[in-house]
């Protein structure tokens, strides 16, 4: 059962997410594609944060399995694979949660009172119904797999919190652009990644993104060069720019971008990888630095 609904919640958080990339259908033309992983940031609290996040994560039989930091950005994350991952054939594997927030005590006073006033004003877990969601879990209670996923989905998905005010925002912004960009937003899968690796139509990520540049459908971010990582440490990533959009604070509209899609390519020391333990399964702050950028960073050259 944790299986089924552990499918269907990162079924409707991609679903979700792709009204912010309507690009995807330009790119893929119908053709199925394979999800490596999706990312969620928060704000730190008693209610939020990473170790809120994987409290939900871990109720669905997804096990923690590393974490990184990005020191520019204050951001410490993590990642989750679901229990059989390695055993399962790649093609046949659930996306890895990445989750994250940011460390409180690096941010200056300024930021961090506005981090934490946002932060606690974050609609708590209804911790009654969740309890009784895992009794029903452990009970097999099928019944109720889509009522389950519902909630959950409600939950991790929060763009209720109160709009910070346009002045807010630009202190935010002027210290840590990501941190801005999360008060902007809400709590929200910002990219999902695409398992490029596994798609028989490019021989590799580079050929990939040549073919996203040639169609000049969209952009794809440059900084730190456009493919980010190599095989040398088992996992290239490259990804698009998040498209411009004008979003509302409490006094003010701005312009901003939107979630980015990710393309992934991991490697193997096996001749003929199967299965998902066969390839490289982590992931590499370095590359994520950069990455993540994405999100607020426009060059494409």
């Amino acid at each position: 059962m944790k299986e089924k609904i552990r499918q269907q919640l990162v079924q409707m958080l991609w679903d979700g997410y792709k009204e912010s990339i309507p690009f995807y259908d330009q790119l893929f033309n119908g053709d199925d594609i394979h999800l490596d992983h999706f990312a969620i940031i928060d704000l730190p609290s008693e209610n939020s944060g990473i170790n809120h996040l994987k409290a939900i994560f871990s109720s669905l039989g997804f096990v923690y399995k590393g974490e990184g930091y990005l020191p520019e950005k204050h951001n410490p994350f993590a990642w989750m694979r679901e229990e059989n991952y390695d055993e399962k054939l790649a093609h046949h594997t659930t996306a890895q949660p990445v989750i994250a927030d940011f460390k409180l005590d690096a941010l200056s006073p300024q930021v961090r009172y506005i981090v934490e006033k946002y932060a606690a004003l974050t609609k708590p877990l209804d911790m009654e119904k969740f309890e009784y969601y895992g009794e029903q879990i452990d009970k097999n209670n099928e019944a109720l797999i889509l009522e389950i996923t519902g909630f959950l989905y409600n939950h991790l998905i929060d763009k209720e919190r109160p709009k910070l005010t346009s002045e807010e925002y630009e202190t935010v912004f002027k210290e840590n652009e990501l941190i801005a960009w999360v008060l902007a937003f809400g709590r929200v899968v910002n990219h999902f990644g695409i398992s490029i690796h596994l798609d028989n139509k490019a021989s590799s990520l580079a050929e990939f993104n040549d073919n996203v540049l040639k169609s000049n459908v969209i952009t794809l971010n440059a900084t730190s060069n456009y493919i980010k990582g190599g095989e040398y440490c088992g996992i290239a990533q490259s990804s698009t720019n998040g498209l411009s959009i004008k979003i509302r604070l409490k006094d003010k509209e701005i312009t901003t971008h939107n979630s980015f899609l990710e393309f992934v390519w991991r490697y193997s020391n096996l001749d003929k990888p199967t299965l998902a333990k066969d390839y490289y399964c982590n992931f590499i702050p370095q590359n994520a630095n950069h990455v993540i950028e994405s999100l607020y960073t426009k060059k494409t050259a």
